[in-house]
């Protein structure tokens, strides 16, 4: 249970930029990203002066927006984003909905085209009406659509409301350009008590869970929306012997060098693994915190089992969303639902299983040509920075199916995969957002695609962000090169191999290239010792295939 703190009063001759500013800091808004402009300056300069705030200018609105969503996740809380108006705004829509996607607490601060200036052709004009970003619905949660300073009180309430619900919560604040600098004349304070309670499992299900738990052979499958509930998932695990699979952003939720991890499921995923889960048998599974799309599970019907699922949300519209099986829903935190079978797990018999590793060997010797294997990278990478425990995250395409094929994960949220909106140059940008949160270096690994898309290499310069960037570099869209299945792609989905080094470098930040196998950890070392921002420029071999059959089927 979470009660919310009352919010103080509002001094009299503060405008109201500084007043929205103030009011994001009582939130628990410790940073803003965003790109400034002539409708946001003074909101930009509010967050610029409040102590509590530490707020970054960032090259674009997304690149912002992807960062920001990092930064919520690495921290549990609040982010702010700023634009300007018009392109501003639009700019920044890819983002934010990502940010739904990914489970993040982020708002939009906007500035809106003054009344008086609308329709009548003025620069960046805000674009009105428009549905999605101005009423809630699949974009934002909530929007407020500010036309008197009257309004902060309420807005702030329903802020912090937002901020303390699970899962995401993404909001939208229009302020007209004309009011941002208007005197806030009238007082008040909030006295609003309120209480969030998590879902709470029903004792009735919990029961039947617990008596089909008895009866049958189970295996437990865990994704990202677990990770907070990794005690209770690791004792059910060696209470009961039950087989594990891992979504790809659930790796690490059990450790994957455990006796009884199976595989990881959709893409990237390790396919032979569904014989071992065939020879188990089991009769139902366990589904933790995963809506089991495409990503997850690449909709392997394989893994459906004769029992359906027992999938277990705190949303009530995920269970059977995904895969069209029998399905007992139900809704609660994981966390307190496994609480609560744990205090009757004694009446589950244990039933030892073990399974041989599903990850393949990689390359123990680095062999001596001018192109590195993907494979090789990834052991080094297991190496260098997994094994040490730095945040890795992973952008979408051939980087994320060889991360979650050959990367073995010990610790949950150590690594971020993108989840189904799958935007190209998320982690590209985020990882500024996850190295700023963490205080600390943070590791990028992304495909040479993803890098030209966006990046803000140069944001990490200015603030001295120890973010760091490892870029296979084979000058093509490797996913769709050999995802399509037509003649043309081979050619159109190619392009001119790029410097990278040379181009973040011209952006501030330290770079090397690397060409041999033997290079790998020496040159991951020298980047993760350096304080900062460092980008590694590796060329891979662009013959190797990447792991992601289960797209290449969904496609087909």
């Amino acid at each position: 249970m979470i009660q919310s703190e009352p919010i103080a009063v509002f001094a009299l001759e503060r405008n109201l930029a500084d007043l929205v500013a103030q009011t994001f800091a009582e939130a628990g808004i410790r940073h803003a990203f965003g790109v400034s402009g002539g409708g946001i300056g003074r909101v930009w300069r509010a967050l610029i002066d409040c102590p509590d705030i530490e707020t970054l200018h960032f090259r674009h609105e997304a690149g912002a927006a992807f960062a920001a969503i990092e930064a919520s996740l690495d921290r549990d809380g609040p982010v702010a984003v700023f634009c300007t108006t018009g392109p501003g705004i639009t700019n920044a829509v890819t983002g934010l909905a990502a940010a739904r996607s990914e489970g993040a607490k982020v708002v939009l601060v906007s500035p809106r085209t003054s009344p008086a200036q609308r329709g009548r052709g003025a620069v960046q004009e805000t674009p009105m009406p428009s549905a999605d970003l101005f009423t809630p619905g699949w974009l934002f949660d909530e929007v407020f659509v500010m036309e008197s300073t009257e309004e902060i009180t309420g807005i702030a309430c329903r802020l912090r409301h937002g901020f303390e619900r699970l899962g995401s919560y993404v909001a939208h604040l229009s302020i007209p350009v004309s009011l941002q600098n208007a005197s806030v004349r009238q007082t008040s304070v909030d006295q609003s008590d309120y209480r969030i309670c998590r879902p709470f499992p029903d004792p009735a299900a919990v029961r039947h869970v617990t008596q089909l738990m008895a009866r049958n052979r189970f295996a437990i499958w865990v994704g990202h929306g677990a990770r907070q509930a990794t005690r209770q998932i690791r004792a059910l695990v060696d209470l009961t012997g039950a087989p594990v699979l891992a979504t790809p952003r659930g790796k690490g939720v059990v450790a994957e060098d455990h006796p009884q991890f199976v595989m990881v499921t959709g893409l990237g995923g390790h396919p032979s693994g569904i014989e071992s889960l065939e020879r188990y048998r089991p009769d139902f599974i366990l589904v933790l915190g995963t809506r089991l799309g495409e990503p997850s599970s690449g909709w392997e019907t394989r893994l459906i089992p004769p029992g359906g699922f027992v999938h277990v949300d705190i949303d009530s519209s995920v269970p059977g969303m995904a895969l069209s099986s029998p399905v007992l829903a139900i809704q609660a935190d994981v966390g307190a639902f496994l609480d609560e079978l744990l205090v009757r797990a004694e009446e589950i018999p244990h039933r030892p299983f073990h399974c041989p590793s599903p990850f393949v060997g990689v390359p123990s010797i680095y062999r001596d040509a001018n192109s590195i294997r993907p494979q090789a990278l990834m052991a080094a990478m297991q190496q260098v920075v997994v094994d040490a425990g730095v945040p890795l995250l992973v952008e979408p395409g051939s980087a994320m199916a060889w991360a979650a094929n050959l990367l073995m994960m010990r610790r949950p949220s150590q690594l971020r995969i993108v989840g189904g909106f799958g935007s190209m140059g998320h982690m590209t940008c985020g990882v500024i957002g996850s190295a700023l949160s963490r205080r600390g270096p943070a590791v990028c690994l992304t495909g040479d695609g993803s890098m030209l898309m966006n990046n803000e290499i140069n944001t990490a310069a200015e603030y001295g962000i120890p973010a760091k960037w490892v870029v296979l570099n084979n000058g093509r869209y490797q996913m769709c090169e050999k995802g399509m299945g037509f003649e043309p792609t081979e050619k159109h989905a190619r392009f001119p191999q790029c410097d990278f080094v040379r181009i973040a470098r011209g952006m501030g930040a330290q770079a090397i290239a690397v060409k041999r196998e033997s290079e790998l950890e020496p040159a991951l070392r020298r980047a993760l010792s350096d304080s900062r921002p460092f980008l590694l420029d590796v060329v891979v071999d662009s013959e190797q295939p990447p792991p992601f059959d289960s797209r290449l089927k969904t496609l087909a």
